[in-house]
């Protein structure tokens, strides 16, 4: 892997730990997500910006606790010389404790996410979030990968 290829990995592995973490760290959107983003919930409904923002001040969510626990792939694709930008994607999974209207969750979801980078900045343009599972279910397995 190139030196550039390294850091770009090393760049988005960040970003996923930012987004793992914004909503206990108060995260603004846009230092996670790029402009014009898209995330889909797992029930297939999507979400921009200013869902994304309505919902983080809503009394509705109570964010708890969230761990990193696997990135079980990151694909770098760099630019050419037609195309200036680097896009990436990766998968990951995450155990999260929240409550939603009332209704206490504990996570193991699994996300898919692409990354566009602009300039020196890796930025999400897409996020899906899996249903989530119980932390005492068997893991996702990714050994095929």
């Amino acid at each position: 892997m190139s030196a550039n290829k390294e850091l770009d990995v090393e760049q988005i592995t960040q970003l996923i730990n930012k987004y793992v973490h914004m909503h206990i760290a108060k995260t603004p959107y846009l230092d996670v997500f790029a402009p014009g983003a898209i995330l889909i919930r797992p029930t297939g409904n999507p979400m921009d910006q200013k869902l994304w923002e309505k919902m983080q001040v809503s009394e509705d969510i109570v964010p708890g606790p969230s761990e990193l626990l696997n990135i079980a792939k990151i694909d770098v694709f760099e630019g050419t010389s037609s195309v200036s930008t680097g896009m990436a994607y990766a998968i990951f999974t995450e155990y999260s404790k929240f409550t939603y209207k009332g209704t206490h969750n504990d996570d193991v979801s699994v996300y898919t996410i692409v990354a566009k980078k602009s300039g020196d900045q890796w930025k999400i343009m897409h996020l899906q979030r899996s249903t989530g599972r119980k932390p005492d279910e068997p893991k996702p397995d990714f050994s095929n990968l």
